[in-house]
């Protein structure tokens, strides 16, 4: 049933059907039977630690370098190109800023905060995201 006037077709030649498909049963061996959610390990871990747990220190620390790395590269194009401007020395990014700004990066995500100004994500005197 794929005639051309029951079928849309996209530029990437995906087939979309006007009328949904036909529903059923759903066969059993597509029905999860495990319980979801946290398991026990995992159960007694704060918010902070299960970030952690998720994303190591290894991995913030690899981020903050290359990070610093790219931006000590950057300001000194910038000021080799620029001799007669007053240098731009950049401050190194911490541990402690890269973890304030992944929360505030994840907690927009979860409050669906795509077109808040930036500005306003990084207020302290404003409601919370």
């Amino acid at each position: 049933e794929s005639s051309d006037a029951n079928c849309l077709f996209g530029k990437d030649k995906t087939v979309w059907h006007r009328r949904p498909p036909k529903t059923g049963r759903v066969r059993k061996h597509n029905i999860l039977r495990e319980k979801s959610g946290p398991t026990k390990s995992t159960q007694i871990l704060s918010i902070c630690e299960t970030f952690k747990y998720i994303f190591s220190d290894v991995m913030c620390n690899v981020i903050i370098r290359e990070t610093n790395r790219k931006a000590n590269s950057v300001y000194a194009a910038y000021n080799a190109e620029n001799p007669g401007n007053p240098a731009k020395v950049w401050k190194s990014l911490t541990p402690e800023e890269f973890e304030a700004y992944l929360g505030i990066i994840i907690t927009a995500g979860v409050h669906q905060s795509k077109s808040e100004p930036t500005v306003d994500l990084w207020k302290t005197d404003a409601n919370p995201l």
